[in-house]
């Protein structure tokens, strides 16, 4: 984790994924800390004054929340940013190419871009076959189809989930492609 980051800053780039995890670290801990101080001090730290030290830290901690951490756009970035790099089949591979200093770089780099797009290109016919078969299957039950068997409604409800997944899937990949 260190050596990344390091690497990255030595190449003057703005990770974005790591200064995310760093605001919503540091406002979160501070948060704490301003917390655990107001507790201690009670009401002395509501109390306006030169003496309080707690106080103005309180009340300018909604600022910090909302401007440099807690804020969901923050965390957006970390979720997608961690899930996406982690758990799709072709992005570590393509990062190692990247980073790879071997003379068949750039085809390893090539050929994993291949499967990527070839994995965002199922997605889309996945997602497609998914919302037909779907389409398909509710135009063809009547509404008290479900009325009767507890099975079938679970089953309808699976078939929409797996056709939300697909899309859902295929929105990751193409903004994984897009930047």
């Amino acid at each position: 984790g260190v050596e990344l980051t390091n690497a990255i800053i030595d190449n003057h780039e703005a990770p974005m994924v790591l200064s995310s995890i760093m605001k919503q670290t540091c406002t979160e801990r501070g948060r704490k800390v301003v917390q655990d101080g107001m507790d201690i001090l009670g009401g002395a730290g509501i109390c306006r004054g030169e003496a309080n030290f707690v106080g103005n830290s309180w009340m300018s901690m909604p600022v910090g929340i909302t401007v440099e951490g807690a804020n969901i756009m923050t965390r957006s970035f970390m979720i997608i940013g961690q899930g996406v790099t982690r758990c799709h089949p072709h992005m570590l591979p393509l990062i190692a190419s990247l980073q790879s200093d071997e003379a068949d770089a750039p085809a390893k780099f090539r050929a994993q871009f291949l499967k990527m797009v070839g994995h965002v290109l199922s997605n889309f016919g996945l997602g497609v076959a998914r919302a037909l078969s779907s389409t398909a299957t509710t135009a063809i039950r009547s509404s008290t189809a479900y009325k009767g068997s507890p099975d079938a409604l679970v089953s309808y409800h699976e078939a929409q989930l797996a056709r939300l997944s697909a899309n859902f899937a295929f929105a990751s990949d193409l903004a994984l492609l897009l930047g």
